[in-house]
């Protein structure tokens, strides 16, 4: 299908966008190139990292316009500071191509170059509109889903609510359900966490300390920074000859754990009544 095509599919999801950048000139550029772009809002604009973090958290806009390189807070920072809730989509806008690859390793929608070409940001819009429709009937779905959960909770009182049971993740046009149960462990990837569930792994954005403390503390620990277990998927402690302690899971998996958080580690799995290893 052509750009056209997918905008004209497309054309009736409406696009809130922030435009970011420390360059007044370039910020001007992209703002009338937007404008020219039926369905498209500029709901903002910032010439700041920081501001750009005020802005989403306010304007919450379906999709930022975000340069790379600006002094004091840049592109990447302002994306880890950016709560899940409110994250948008996100367009790298930058003149040098050699952020790429980073780019897209926190999962950005595109990249472009500047000065931004007008075919290229009609892809980049298609593909923010595609999501956006997507995420709508993920969202209704999600409801549904919502409310049935609290319809069973609400009908079996002994099962606590406190903890996560499960997260959704998603792996390309897909949201996967996955069971916190079926987690063997939990790995820090940059601004993510990698979700090692069997054979298959999966990226949420989310942080350790947030997944740490919604995880049930008789299920899940975290014995490094960047590194959480589940205490079911324990299969032995293997000791190094220089002090060092890694746990080794029933996948196979090896695990280790910093020598700050083992003698806490240590003394949860006694409090489960399992071996430890020692």
């Amino acid at each position: 299908m052509t750009v056209a095509g997918a905008l004209k599919l497309a054309g009736d999801t409406p696009v809130r966008a922030l435009v970011v950048d420390d360059e007044p000139l370039v910020r001007a550029d992209v703002v009338r190139l937007l404008a020219g772009r039926p369905g498209v809002s500029v709901v903002g604009t910032c010439a700041s990292g920081l501001e750009a973090v005020d802005a989403v958290a306010r304007l919450k806009p379906d999709l930022m316009l975000l340069d790379i390189r600006m002094p004091g807070l840049d592109g990447f920072g302002v994306v880890s500071r950016l709560e899940p809730a409110h994250m948008p989509y996100v367009v790298f806008v930058t003149a040098f191509d050699e952020y790429a690859i980073d780019a897209f390793e926190v999962r950005a929608l595109d990249y472009l170059l500047k000065p931004v070409q007008a075919n290229r940001l009609d892809e980049a819009l298609a593909r923010a509109r595609n999501e956006l429709r997507t995420r709508a009937a993920l969202e209704r779905a999600a409801a549904l889903h919502s409310v049935a959960r609290e319809h069973e909770r609400a009908s079996s009182p002994t099962v606590s609510s406190r903890w996560w049971r499960e997260v959704i993740v998603r792996t390309g046009l897909r949201d996967v359900v996955v069971r916190v149960g079926d987690i063997d462990w939990i790995e820090a990837d940059a601004y993510y966490a990698r979700l090692h569930v069997g054979p298959r792994s999966y990226l949420l954005r989310e942080r350790m300390h947030v997944l740490e403390a919604h995880l049930d503390p008789m299920m899940f620990t975290r014995v490094h920074r960047s590194a959480i277990v589940n205490l079911d998927r324990v299969s032995h402690i293997a000791h190094t000859g220089d002090g060092e302690h890694v746990i080794v899971l029933t996948s196979g998996a090896r695990v280790k754990s910093s020598h700050s958080r083992w003698l806490d580690f240590r003394a949860l799995m006694r409090k489960r009544g399992r071996p430890d290893g020692a």
